[in-house]
């Protein structure tokens, strides 16, 4: 039981650390496309 609760602990910190770089990655992306966006509306 002792391992399952330190398996299950183990593999929340992974989900977490997932979530911070997909949201990383999503901010990121946002940016670029909302740049994107600025650079369309001033060239045309």
């Amino acid at each position: 039981m002792i391992e399952f609760v330190e398996s299950r602990r183990g593999w929340d910190r992974g989900m977490e650390r997932f979530r911070r770089v997909r949201v990383c990655l999503l901010r990121r992306e946002t940016e670029s496309l909302s740049l994107y966006i600025t650079l369309e509306g001033l060239f045309h």
